[in-house]
């Protein structure tokens, strides 16, 4: 496909052709693809140069010198781009935009709480499918974490049944380390998901600190 039905496919299937905003992101790509010659989303006009969804171009890696034409960039199985006429064939690479976010700092589950409202979170992540589950695993593998994550759980100290902070029951799926949930006098109140029991979930003691999972608002 050329640049166009490229990006266009992407639209249709994830959300737009690749973007590189950084040495980590192309090296990410570099281990993850196994496209030799593929477009990403950078386009420069005689005008401007911008990445297909719109975002300024920060980093670039082309090699060689575009002069002023226009150009679409592909990006080769080094990892370099190389500035190619837009109506060319090339493979592509796609991104889908993640509807979770993994905090970098570590938290409290109380002050996660308010953390996953702020911005553009919409609030504690509630994991209610086995979908939703391998997504959580997936993005969590990705990011190489290895301690438990806050998700959206937390027990009634009164009556000891769980529920999600969005006010959902855990029913009918749930995935508890060993099958079952923490027993009420035993368990210490607020859950997490934890990547050392193959992302199963666990109760943790909540003024623990530790990265949270938060759910993304939709796009406009």
């Amino acid at each position: 496909m050329n640049q166009t039905e490229a990006q266009a496919a992407c639209r249709e299937n994830y959300t737009d052709l690749v973007t590189v905003y950084s040495d980590e992101d192309s090296d990410n790509m570099k281990m993850k693809t196994c496209v030799s010659d593929g477009w990403i989303g950078l386009y420069r006009s005689v005008f401007s140069e911008k990445w297909s969804n719109g975002d300024p171009v920060t980093f670039r890696n082309l090699t060689g010198d575009c002069g002023t034409l226009s150009y679409c960039a592909a990006m080769k199985a080094d990892a370099a781009w190389e500035s190619v006429q837009c109506n060319m064939t090339r493979y592509f690479m796609c991104y889908k935009q993640a509807s979770i976010h993994v905090s970098d700092e570590a938290l409290s589950w109380e002050t996660a709480l308010d953390y996953c409202q702020e911005g553009n979170r919409a609030g504690f992540l509630s994991i209610t499918s086995e979908s939703e589950q391998e997504e959580v695993k997936s993005e969590l593998g990705r990011r190489c974490v290895s301690e438990p994550v806050w998700v959206g759980l937390k027990q009634s100290q009164l009556f000891g049944f769980w529920i999600w902070a969005d006010g959902n029951a855990v029913f009918p799926y749930s995935n508890w380390d060993e099958g079952k949930e923490p027993e009420h006098l035993l368990s210490q109140h607020c859950g997490a998901v934890d990547p050392q029991r193959d992302f199963r979930w666990t109760d943790m003691n909540c003024r623990s600190r530790y990265k949270v999972l938060c759910r993304m608002k939709c796009s406009p």
